[in-house]
C-alpha cells in the first residue's frame, strides 16, 4: 500500500448537496432503498400479475376455442370412422349368403363399435348450444344404426328361410317334389312329353333361383301348371296321378313361399342398403358439420388471440413505461450516491485513507454504507500502520497459504535474512515470494503435517542451511470467525548465539576443569594434612607417655627421699635415665615443632588453593553475569540462556561460599597449629629445664645430704611442671584432633567443589542442548 501523502490529489470531487444532504433531497428519496426497491418490485409484480391475468384470460378463451376446435376435429374424425364402420357393415351384410351366422356376429360387433363411436361423439359434443346441431346429427345416425340392425335381422332371417343349398330351407322344399316326380317319370317310358315339360320346369326353376324376379316366377308358375295338366292326361294310374298331382301342389305351395321369402329378403336388403346409404350420407354430413364447427372455432380462437395480443401489448407497454419511469427515478436516487461511494472506495483502495466519506448523515442504506465505509477507512488506516510496523520491525515475518503453502508476504527483515540464504536457496530473495515453501524444504511431508492442521500450531524448531542456524517459529492465523487463513513464519538467525554458546561451553569447560584440578589438588593436600596430623597425634601420644613416666619417676624420687642415701646409685642411674629421656623428649618436641611447621605450611598451601578457587568462582560469576547480559540482549531467544547463566552464577556463588568456609576452617587450623607450636615450645623449655635439673641433681649427688630439702623442693617443682606438661600435651592432642577434623572438612569441601565442577559441566551441556533445540 502506498503512502497517503498524496491523498489531496486523489480526493473525489465534493458530492452535490442533493445527493449527500438528506435535508435537500426530495421527500421520497428519504425512503429507505429497500422500500424503494420493494415498491419497484411490487409495481413490476403488479404489472406482471396484470399481464398474467390478461394472459390467463386469453389463454382461457384460447383453450376454450382450442377445445371447440379439438372437439370439432374429433367429431369429424369420429364421423369418418362411423362412415368406415358403415362400409364394414355393408361388407358384413354381403357375407350373409355365404355364412349367415359369422356375418351376423361380425355385423353385430361392427354395429356395436359404430354405436359406441356415435355415442362417444355425442358425449364429446357435450351440452353446449353450439354443439346441438352436431348432437342431433349424431343421434340420427345412432337411430339409423338401430334401423339398419332391424333390417339386417330381417335380411338374415329371409336368407336363412330360403336356404343356402339345394337341400336346405325353402330351396329344399322346392327341389324334393321335382325329384320325386322325376323319379316316378323315369319308370314310365311313354311319358316323354311329360318329361320334356319337367325339364322345362327345372330350367325355369334354375333361372328363378339364379334371378328370382317376377318374370322368372311367372314362367315357373306357368310351367308348373302345364306339368300338372300333363300329368292328369298322362298314362298313369289314378294313384300315381294323385301322388304326382300332390307333389305338384306341394311344389306350387313351396314356390309361393319361396317367392314370398325372396321378396321379403329383397325388401330387407333394399331397406338395409338404403340404411347404409343414409348412414354414409349422415356420417359425411356430420363430418362436414364437425369440420365447419372446428373451422368456426378456429376462426374465433384466432380472433380471440389477436384481441388478447392487442390488449396484452397495450398493458405491457403501459406497465413498461410506468415501471421504466419509476425505475429510472429510483435508480438515479440509488446509483448517484453509490457512484460517489464507489469513487471513495477506489480512492481508499489506492491507499488514500484520509478521504472524506460522503453521506454520513443520511438515514437510509446509503448512510449505512457511508458509515461502514468510514469504519473501513479507519480500519484501512490502522491496517496500513500495522503493516508498516510489521514491515519495519526486526522480527523476520513471512505468511504462507494453508493449501498450496505458497509464501505470500515477507517483511524487510525477512527479505534481508533470505538474501543471506540466497546461496543455499538457489534463487533471489524476492523470487521466494509466490513460491511454495515445499520447494525449499527437504522433507515436504513434514511441512504438510505441521501446516495443514492448525491444532498442531504453534510450532518451534531449528534448522541449518549452510553455515546459518535458523530458529523457526510457526503460528496459525485465523479470521474473526476462527477460520484458518494460513501460517505466519518467524525466522531468526541464531548463528551468533550458537557460536556464543559454543565459546561459552569451551570457557566454562576450561573453568570447570581448572576447578576440578584445583579441587583434586586440594583434596590431595587435605589427605596429606590428615596424614601429618595423624603422625603428630602419634608422636604427641608418645610424648604424653614419656611425661607420665617422668611423673612416675618423680613420684618415686619423692617417695624415696628418705632412702636417698641408700639409693644414690639408683638415683644416679635414674638421673642418667632422666637425662636421656629429657634429651629424647627435646628431640621429639623439636620433631613435633617441625611437623607443626609443615602442617602450617600445608595449611597455607590449602589457603592458596582456596584463594585460587575463590578467584575462579569470581571469574565464573563474572562470565555468568556477561551471559545474563547477552541473554537479555537476545530477548525471547535468550531466555533459556539466561536461566542457565543464572544457574551457573548460583554455582559460582556456592563455590565462593564453600571456599570462604574452607578459608575460615584453614584459619582455625592455622590458629590451632600456632597454639600447638607454642605448647610444644613450652614442652621443649620444660624438658630443657628438667634436663638442667637432672644435671644439677647429678652434680649435687655428692651433696645430697645437704641439699635434701632442695631436692624435695625441686621434686615438687618437677611434679608441678610434669603435671603442666601433661596438661599441655592434652591440649596438643586436642589441637591435633581439631586439625584432623579440619583436614577432613577440607577434603569434603574439595570433593564438593569437584562435584560442583562436574555439575557445572552437566548444566552447561544441558544449556547448550536447550540452545540448540
Amino acid at each position: 500500500m502506498s503512502q497517503p501523502d498524496t491523498a489531496d490529489d486523489t480526493l473525489p470531487p465534493s458530492p452535490s448537496p442533493d445527493i449527500l444532504s438528506p435535508s435537500s433531497a426530495p421527500a421520497w428519496r428519504k425512503v429507505p432503498i429497500a422500500l424503494r426497491i420493494y415498491a419497484l418490485v411490487a409495481l413490476g409484480l403488479l404489472s406482471l400479475a396484470l399481464g398474467v391475468l390478461v394472459h390467463f384470460l386469453s389463454d382461457g378463451y384460447a383453450t376454450l376455442y382450442a377445445q371447440r376446435v379439438t372437439h370439432g376435429q374429433a367429431l369429424s374424425q369420429q364421423s369418418r370412422t362411423i362412415a368406415s364402420e358403415v362400409l364394414r357393415l355393408r361388407l358384413a351384410a354381403g357375407q350373409v349368403s355365404h355364412d349367415p351366422e359369422a356375418a351376423r356376429q361380425a355385423f353385430q360387433a361392427i354395429l356395436a363399435a359404430a354405436h359406441a363411436e356415435a355415442r362417444q361423439a355425442i358425449q364429446r359434443a357435450g351440452t353446449r348450444t353450439e354443439s346441438q346441431p352436431l348432437i342431433a346429427r349424431l343421434q340420427t345416425v345412432d337411430q339409423t344404426f338401430d334401423q339398419a340392425n332391424d333390417l339386417f335381422a330381417r335380411y338374415v332371417g329371409a336368407t336363412q328361410a330360403i336356404g343356402l343349398t339345394a337341400t336346405d330351407g325353402l330351396r329344399g322344399t322346392l327341389t324334393r317334389p321335382i325329384q320325386s316326380i322325376e323319379t316316378e317319370l323315369a319308370m314310365w317310358p311313354n311319358a316323354g312329353a311329360i318329361s320334356v315339360t319337367l325339364q322345362k320346369l327345372k330350367r325355369f326353376e334354375q333361372q328363378f333361383l339364379t334371378s328370382p324376379d317376377d318374370d322368372a316366377a311367372g314362367k315357373l308358375k306357368k310351367t308348373a301348371n302345364e306339368l300338372d295338366f300333363a300329368i292328369f292326361g298322362g298314362p298313369f294310374g289314378e294313384d300315381t296321378k294323385a301322388t304326382l298331382s300332390a307333389q305338384i301342389s306341394s311344389y306350387t305351395k313351396s314356390l309361393a313361399e319361396y317367392t314370398a321369402a325372396v321378396s321379403a329378403r329383397k325388401d330387407a336388403w333394399n331397406g338395409l342398403d338404403a340404411s347404409f346409404g343414409t348412414l354414409e350420407q349422415q356420417a359425411a354430413g356430420t363430418a362436414d358439420a364437425a369440420e365447419a364447427f372446428a373451422a368456426e372455432a378456429d376462426k374465433d380462437a384466432a380472433q380471440a388471440r389477436a384481441t388478447t395480443k392487442a390488449v396484452l401489448l397495450a398493458v405491457a407497454a403501459a406497465a413498461a413505461l410506468l415501471v421504466t419511469g419509476i425505475s429510472i427515478a429510483i435508480a438515479r436516487s440509488i446509483y448517484r450516491p453509490i457512484q460517489t461511494m464507489g469513487k471513495a472506495l477506489l480512492d481508499l483502495a489506492d491507499g488514500s485513507d484520509d478521504i472524506a466519506v460522503p453521506g454520513l448523515q443520511r438515514h437510509d442504506e446509503i448512510g449505512d454504507m457511508a458509515r461502514a465505509l468510514e469504519t473501513l477507512r479507519q480500519s484501512v488506516g490502522e491496517a496500513f500502520r500495522l503493516r508498516q510496523m510489521v514491515e519495519v520491525q526486526p522480527a523476520r515475518v513471512m505468511l504462507c497459504e494453508p493449501e498450496t503453502y505458497r509464501i505470500t508476504y515477507a517483511n524487510k527483515a525477512a527479505l534481508e535474512l533470505l538474501r543471506k540464504m540466497e546461496p543455499f536457496l538457489h534463487c533471489k530473495a524476492e523470487d521466494v515470494l509466490g513460491r511454495s515453501l515445499l520447494d525449499f524444504h527437504r522433507d515436504s511431508s513434514f511441512v504438510r503435517r505441521v501446516l495443514e492442521d492448525p491444532s498442531k500450531l504453534p510450532y518451534k524448531g531449528k534448522f541449518r542451511m549452510g553455515r546459518l542456524t535458523i530458529e523457526n517459529a510457526v503460528n496459525a492465523i485465523y479470521d474473526r470467525r476462527g477460520r484458518y487463513l494460513g501460517a505466519m513464519l518467524n525466522w531468526d538467525d541464531v548463528s551468533a548465539y550458537v557460536q556464543l554458546a559454543h565459546d561459552f561451553e569451551e570457557q566454562v569447560k576450561q573453568v570447570a576443569q581448572v576447578v576440578l584440578d584445583a579441587s583434586t589438588q586440594l583434596a590431595g593436600s587435605a589427605r596429606s594434612m590428615a596424614g601429618l596430623v595423624g603422625d603428630v597425634q602419634s608422636r604427641s601420644a608418645a610424648a604424653a607417655d614419656a611425661v607420665e613416666k617422668t611423673m612416675g619417676n618423680i613420684d618415686v624420687i619423692q617417695n624415696s627421699t628418705d632412702h636417698l642415701v641408700q639409693l644414690i646409685d639408683g638415683i644416679e642411674r635414674q638421673v642418667a635415665n632422666a637425662s636421656g629421656f629429657a634429651s629424647t623428649a627435646v628431640e621429639e618436641a623439636e620433631t613435633t615443632a617441625d611437623v607443626m611447621a609443615g602442617l602450617q605450611r600445608a595449611v597455607e598451601r590449602i589457603g592458596e588453593a582456596t584463594d585460587l578457587i575463590s578467584t575462579i568462582a569470581n571469574q565464573t560469576n563474572l562470565l555468568a553475569l556477561n551471559a545474563t547480559i547477552e541473554a537479555a540482549r537476545a530477548g525471547e531467544a535468550g531466555k533459556g540462556f539466561a536461566v542457565v547463566a543464572n544457574e551457573v552464577k548460583d554455582l559460582a556463588t556456592q563455590t565462593a561460599q564453600a571456599t570462604s568456609d574452607i578459608g575460615s576452617m584453614i584459619g582455625e587450623v592455622q590458629q590451632a597449629a600456632q597454639s600447638a607450636t607454642i605448647a610444644i615450645g613450652s614442652v621443649v623449655e620444660t624438658i630443657l629445664h628438667m634436663r638442667e635439673i637432672t644435671s644439677d641433681i647429678a652434680n649435687s649427688v655428692s651433696q645430697q645430704g645437704s641439699f635434701t630439702r632442695d631436692i624435695t623442693s625441686s621434686v615438687r617443682v618437677a611434679t608441678e611442671d610434669s603435671q603442666q606438661m601433661a596438661s599441655d600435651m592434652g591440649m596438643v592432642m586436642a589441637a591435633m584432633e581439631q586439625a584432623a577434623d579440619a583436614a577432613g572438612t577440607v577434603h569434603m569441601a574439595a570433593d564438593e567443589v569437584s562435584g560442583q565442577a562436574n555439575g557445572l559441566d552437566q548444566q552447561v551441556s544441558t544449556f547448550l542442548e536447550a540452545m540448540q533445540n
